[in-house]
């Protein structure tokens, strides 16, 4: 059974694997990147801080050539998506914007794919192990049990 979670940079690239393969039954991603376009500028740490700019740009900004940045973006492939996504999301996230998992939820929502978003208010850039409320952490795990165990059909301890 394969299923793919991932936060961060890690989330970019299973947004970008989901795009690319219909290997997986079920995806997870939190705080995760979908489109170098609208990304850049974007995060608190700045365009020169961002390690794959430079690669994804082929050292070019964005305005100088979009279509290298958005050929490498997720959200432009996200028609080929047949795998569940399950999207996590702090509002205060300022690493990778809410913005990036919005559009990585409207986009497939409005193709009738099946994704399911879910919005942690007062969290930040955290990791799934540790929110900043306890709450959101146990909440967390709650629903992507509940989602692997919809699309695994395995047996999670139940809440």
């Amino acid at each position: 059974m394969k299923y793919r979670r991932a936060r961060s940079g890690g989330g970019y690239l299973k947004n970008w694997i989901v795009t690319q393969t219909d290997q997986f039954k079920a995806g997870v991603t939190v705080a995760s990147i979908s489109n170098w376009y609208s990304f850049y500028g974007g995060s608190d740490l700045g365009p020169v801080h961002i390690l794959p700019f430079w690669e994804i740009g082929q050292g070019k900004d964005p305005w100088e050539d979009e279509d290298i940045w958005f050929k490498k973006s997720p959200i432009r492939y996200v028609k080929n998506v047949v795998t569940p996504q399950q999207i996590f999301h702090g509002e205060n996230d300022l690493r990778c914007p809410m913005e990036q998992a919005e559009q990585f939820f409207t986009a497939p929502k409005k193709l009738k794919k099946t994704v399911e978003f879910i919005r942690l208010p007062g969290e930040s850039h955290g990791r799934i192990t540790g929110f900043k409320k306890p709450r959101h952490t146990t909440d967390a795990f709650k629903h992507m049990l509940r989602w692997f165990d919809k699309y695994l059909k395995c047996i999670f301890f139940k809440f």
